[in-house]
């Protein structure tokens, strides 16, 4: 059997193997942003003296979702945040390692009222940061803003997903 050289057909095999290859990398893509976490977002209100603050939130639900959180990123929207669902009432300890950002966590009972709040936590570090009480979800937003509605222990969380723990409608 003889072998000869098609132009045609290595044009149309290098187009070929081309498409291929941007399908690959776009799925790659998509990967790698999934992977980051960048889930759908829920809205969420938190109730302070100072006035009521909306924020969109990834839900973090999943034991992969919760170990990744917002480790990796670079930046987050204001308004943005990560509602952690633990699964379950009980102690929750965090770490800021791999996480760039600086943020407030704001542990948040199974009745959707704040038990503790962790300002301004540090990027990058191995310092364990726990509720102070049985926690059932765990926010976290851009630091300083806790500070800025002025959010105390024992403010209002609302969120379909808190609320339906709650018991509220």
């Amino acid at each position: 059997m003889s072998h000869c050289f098609s132009p045609k057909l290595a044009l149309r095999s290098f187009a070929v193997a081309a498409v291929l290859c941007l399908v690959i990398a776009a799925a790659l893509g998509r990967a790698t942003s999934a992977g980051v976490g960048e889930q759908a977002t829920s809205q969420l209100t938190l109730e302070t003296s100072a006035g009521s603050y909306a924020f969109n939130v990834e839900i973090a639900a999943t034991d992969a979702e919760r170990q990744r959180g917002l480790m990796y990123r670079t930046s987050m929207d204001g308004n943005h945040g990560m509602l952690f669902d633990m699964g379950r009432t009980a102690l929750a300890t965090f770490w800021m390692r791999n996480t760039f950002l600086p943020l407030d966590i704001i542990f948040i009972g199974d009745n959707g009222r704040v038990v503790s709040i962790a300002a301004e936590a540090e990027p990058k570090s191995d310092k364990l940061i726990s509720s102070v009480a049985p926690v059932r979800f765990v926010l976290e937003l851009n630091a300083k803003k806790a500070r800025l509605m002025h959010l105390k222990i024992g403010d209002t969380v609302r969120n379909a997903l808190i609320d339906a723990v709650a018991g509220r409608t």
